[in-house]
């Protein structure tokens, strides 16, 4: 349309593979981005060529992101499993960081009904960051 891509189409560029809709010479609506060389790959909505409203991306050590995208970014809910150690958090843009900790703990390995109680937790927490945020 008007010498752009417009409609369902397939794109090659370096490692990556494009499938899906254009829009106005850009990747738009719904397409499955996937490289060649890796299991990395993104399915999911997209505006103006990047990631926009909800999808689910793989990356290349199958860690996952599903949730809400803007303009090419994580943003708004969404879940990030690391595969490796099996832990997933809860992604909430603009919240403070003990809201992070706390998605990531788990009371695996206690018995009872009464876990830690959360300020030894989070001093523990605190203890072993090392530096790192």
């Amino acid at each position: 349309q008007n010498g752009k891509r417009h409609g369902l189409g397939v794109e090659t560029r370096g490692r990556w593979i494009y499938r899906g809709e254009w829009t106005q010479g850009f990747k738009g609506r719904y397409g499955v981005r996937q490289s060649n060389t890796s299991t990395a790959k993104y399915e999911g909505t997209w505006a103006n060529g990047l990631q926009d409203g909800y999808g689910s991306e793989t990356y290349a050590d199958d860690g996952t992101y599903q949730g809400q995208w803007m303009r090419g970014m994580r943003h708004g809910y969404g879940i990030r499993k690391s595969a490796p150690f099996g832990k997933a958090s809860k992604y909430r843009a603009n919240k403070a960081l003990r809201a992070s900790l706390t998605s990531l703990r788990s009371n695996e390995g206690q018995s009872g009904p009464n876990p830690e109680p959360s300020d030894k937790r989070d001093r523990r927490v605190d203890d072993s960051r090392g530096g790192f945020v």
